[in-house]
C-alpha cells in the first residue's frame, strides 16, 4: 500500500500576480532616504475593459491631484512627493501610466518628523467578512505636533479620515471611470469597498523602517 504524502511534500499553488480588471494605484514618496509606498486598488466599470497608456496616465494624474490636495497638508516637510503610477494588472500585457510631482515637492506640515515606522492604520471594508475582503493602508510621514500621547489629535484624525475616504471612494476622471475595490491576489477577487475606518492610535511597525521592507 502506498504511503500518504507528508504535508512537507505538498506545495501550495503559486499566488497569481494578476486579476482580470485589476488596476493598482501606487503612490510613491520618500522620507530620510527610504521609500514610502501607499497602494490602492480599483477596477473599470466592466472588468473586461482595458485602459490605454494615455488613460492610465490620466488616472494617475487625477489620483495625484487628490493626494496632493488631501495628503500633502498632513505630511512633514521632510517627506518628498515623487509619483503616482497606475498599473494595469489584468495580465502580463498590462501597461502603466505615471504622473509625477514637480521636483522638490514635499509635505507642508512643519515640526519634528516622527520616525518612518510610525503610522495610522486605515481599513477598507466590503459587504463581506474575512481578510480577503478587507484592505489596509498605513498613513505615515507626519509630525510630532499631530500626536497627543498614543493618539493623533482630533484635527489630524478628521483630516486623515477625509483623505482615505476620498482615496477609497475615488471614481477617476470622467474619461477614465473606476470604482475602488479590495484586491485579493490569493483568491483572484476584486470586491467593491463599502466603508472606510481610520484608527486614531499611533502604531509602530519595524518593517516600515528603511532596510526592513515596506
Amino acid at each position: 500500500m502506498n504511503a500518504l504524502p507528508s504535508t512537507e511534500d505538498v506545495v501550495p499553488p503559486p499566488i497569481p500576480h494578476f486579476i482580470p480588471g485589476w488596476v493598482q494605484l501606487r503612490v510613491r514618496m520618500s522620507d530620510a532616504g527610504g521609500d514610502i509606498i501607499n497602494t490602492f486598488s480599483c477596477s473599470p466599470p466592466l472588468s473586461t475593459t482595458r485602459y490605454s497608456n494615455a488613460q492610465l496616465i490620466a488616472l494617475a494624474e487625477s489620483f495625484r491631484v487628490l493626494w496632493d490636495t488631501y495628503a500633502k497638508p498632513l505630511l512633514s516637510t521632510g517627506v518628498k512627493l515623487i509619483e503616482v503610477t497606475a498599473n494595469d494588472l489584468y495580465d502580463e500585457l498590462g501597461e502603466s501610466g505615471t504622473a509625477s510631482w514637480p521636483a522638490n515637492s514635499t509635505g507642508t506640515a512643519t515640526g519634528e518628523s516622527l520616525p518612518a515606522n510610525v503610522a495610522l492604520t486605515g481599513t477598507a471594508k466590503t459587504r463581506y467578512r474575512g481578510p480577503k475582503y478587507r484592505g489596509r493602508s498605513y498613513l505615515g510621514g507626519f509630525v510630532e505636533a499631530a500626536t497627543n500621547g498614543d493618539n493623533v489629535t482630533s484635527a489630524f484624525i478628521t483630516a486623515a479620515q477625509i483623505l482615505l475616504a476620498y482615496a477609497w471612494t475615488f471614481i477617476g476622471p470622467s474619461s477614465v471611470p473606476v470604482h475602488m475595490v479590495v484586491a485579493s491576489r490569493k483568491h483572484s477577487l476584486l470586491t467593491p469597498i463599502t466603508a472606510v475606518v481610520v484608527t486614531s492610535i499611533v502604531d509602530t511597525m519595524k518593517r516600515r523602517l528603511t532596510g526592513h521592507g515596506r
